[in-house]
């Protein structure tokens, strides 16, 4: 063992190896080019207690979200807290979309009622114009068939001027005339063209009727087939051929039909009856023949042979049955 004097600073340095860093911290110097490490970071108490809210906030995870009994119909279904209020924005949703849909149709309602109020008048004025153009053709007509007698001619030999003047006055009336039944017959076209758009319109509604009751109606060709069968119906139960085009209203043509298809079941029914009748006859139990009834049908029986064949053998045979 070798035994030597520390110097000072030799043991100083020692001393710091032995008791760490920590004892230099104490003495506040540090040994050699050693660096301390960084002490942990403290935490505030103040971020403590915002962990501690946050973590109180998310709640428990496993937590299982409350459910509900809830009766729909006749049914109880269970369903989340979620579910119900999601259904509620849903439900609130379509009642508004539904109050806006109901308020758009009465303002269309509205403003159809209004557009045919307008119509109406419309159609109220010109009928009177039509009925005042009628009063005017026919005051005109007899003013110009009157002209038409007088002879111009011989009014001009007798006063030019006068024939002139007639004949002028004349020619307008028969203008003016003219005028008037263009007009009158404008009007009527009008009137027509309406009425044939009115019965369109009335006859497509009257067809949509039809096929909401018959939906096979609607495929075109089946339509035409049983419009054709239920015109022929209509005449073999004495409508005629204008009666039969004036049957427009969607409700009796149903009717029409469905009396049609009843008729062609019940003609079915006799024949099915023989038909079941052929298959066998009841036959009611009778009391035995006697022997003079079974006598009497063996002659019939012979005579009828004899007739037939005419032998010798069959006459001997009804001799014995005499």
């Amino acid at each position: 063992m070798v035994v030597g004097t520390v110097e000072e600073g030799t043991q100083e340095e020692l001393t710091n190896l032995i008791l760490g860093d920590g004892a230099a911290e104490d003495d506040g110097t540090t040994g050699g080019d050693d660096k301390p490490e960084a002490a942990p970071d403290e935490i505030d108490p103040s971020d403590e207690e915002d962990v501690s809210e946050d973590e109180s906030d998310d709640g428990d995870p496993g937590e299982e979200e409350p459910v509900y009994s809830v009766m729909v119909g006749e049914e109880e279904v269970q369903v989340t807290h979620t579910d119900l209020v999601k259904n509620y924005q849903e439900r609130d949703s379509y009642i508004k979309d539904t109050k806006k849909v109901e308020k758009q149709k009465q303002d269309m309602a509205s403003k159809l009622a209004d557009i045919e109020k307008e119509t109406q008048s419309v159609r109220e004025e010109r009928a009177m114009y039509a009925n005042e153009l009628s009063a005017v053709v026919t005051s005109l007509k007899a003013e110009v068939d009157e002209g038409a007698k007088i002879d111009f001619n011989a009014l001009a030999d007798e006063d030019p001027a006068e024939a002139t003047r007639q004949f002028m006055v004349f020619q307008q009336k028969k203008e003016s005339l003219a005028k008037a039944e263009q007009s009158r017959q404008q009007i009527l076209e009008k009137e027509q063209a309406d009425m044939t758009k009115a019965r369109d319109a009335f006859m497509q509604e009257q067809a949509r009727k039809i096929i909401s009751v018959r939906p096979d109606l609607a495929d075109p060709a089946k339509a035409r087939e049983t419009q054709d069968k239920v015109d022929a119906y209509l005449q073999t139960v004495g409508f005629n051929d204008q009666e039969v085009r004036g049957l427009v209203d969607g409700r009796l043509w149903l009717m029409v039909d469905k009396a049609r298809r009843w008729d062609v079941l019940q003609a079915k029914k006799p024949g099915v009856r023989d038909r079941v009748k052929k298959l066998g006859k009841n036959v009611k139990p009778r009391a035995p023949k006697s022997r003079s009834e079974a006598d009497q049908d063996a002659l019939t029986v012979s005579r009828n042979k004899l007739k037939s064949s005419g032998s010798v053998e069959d006459f001997a045979e009804l001799l014995k049955q005499r």
